[in-house]
């Protein structure tokens, strides 16, 4: 049975007639009468009933018709899911990213998805969490990729990773070398940490105020890897989602607890806009990244 075949077949079922079928097809009558016969026999009953000048179904050919039908539009399916993947080569894609994705994980999902998709140029853009959804809400980002929000009602929200906030010091700082550590601890302490505007920033923030805990705020700075290269060169300790840290030698990452703050992080999509071929692309490299493994809490 061949797919060429089964559109004959349909191409007779829809025109009632072998002339006028040939005609639409752009063949031959003897051709078509050909190909048919061989469906037929390949399925061992006749499928019309060709008795006198119209063309009626057999009780095969009914029973058929719809296979048939649902045969065509699954091949054409595949074909155009194929042409979808190549037209991912092509093209432009913007995406709003958190900032504290810029150390390791939009390294490894970029990397990626230029080796797949050489062809597709890409716009990354560090922001705020707010401000990325909003960019997707308005267009400005085609997707992006953050910490979830609870007032993020005019985008989709698909979940990624589980994430979690943890103190990160310089190798010989006072708070080195712990299993874990309380946030009571940090009442006083002095840190570094992101801008006002970060996501992480903004769910540390409640978690001070809910317990009153008051560290001193000794520097903030927007770039994440600044604030790593800081505290590896022997200054404050700051604290920042496990995901945003880089392995690198000279700081230590210790666990926070009472609480621990859960950050999960999902892929941004607007709504009621169809999601390219670029964009499901890039959503495929960002699903290969293997997340950071917490360090084991004492």
């Amino acid at each position: 049975m061949e797919l060429r075949q089964i559109r004959y077949f349909l191409a007779v079922a829809e025109a009632k007639h072998f002339t006028k079928a040939a005609q639409a097809l752009g063949i031959s009558q003897s051709t078509l009468s050909a190909q048919v016969k061989e469906l037929e026999r390949d399925l061992g009953t006749p499928l019309f009933d060709r008795t006198g000048r119209a063309v009626r179904f057999s009780e095969a050919g009914k029973a058929f018709l719809e296979h048939a039908y649902r045969t065509l539009r699954d091949a054409e399916a595949g074909r155009d899911a194929v042409k979808a993947i190549l037209a991912a080569d092509i093209g432009h894609l913007r995406v709003g990213v958190t900032h504290c994705f810029g150390t390791r994980l939009m390294p490894e999902i970029v990397a990626d998805f230029i080796r797949r998709h050489p062809g597709v140029s890409l716009l990354i853009t560090n922001t705020s969490g707010p401000a990325i959804r909003n960019g997707v809400a308005s267009g400005r980002f085609d997707l992006g990729i953050s910490y979830t929000m609870t007032d993020a009602k005019e985008v989709d929200l698909e979940p990624w990773l589980d994430d979690e906030l943890v103190l990160v010091c310089p190798t010989g700082h006072p708070l080195a070398g712990r299993g874990s550590i309380r946030f009571a601890e940090l009442h006083g302490e002095p840190l570094i940490l992101t801008d006002i505007d970060c996501t992480s920033r903004l769910r540390l923030d409640e978690v001070m105020e809910e317990r009153e805990i008051s560290p001193k705020i000794m520097l903030e700075i927007n770039d994440t890897n600044t604030i790593l290269e800081t505290v590896r060169r022997g200054a404050y300790a700051t604290i920042m989602p496990r995901q945003a840290v880089l392995a690198i030698e000279g700081i230590e990452v210790i666990p926070m607890i009472e609480p621990n703050v859960a950050m999960p992080i999902a892929i941004i999509w607007p709504i009621n806009i169809p999601r390219t071929s670029a964009m499901l692309a890039f959503r495929t490299s960002i699903l290969q990244v293997e997340p950071l493994k917490f360090p084991p809490r004492s």
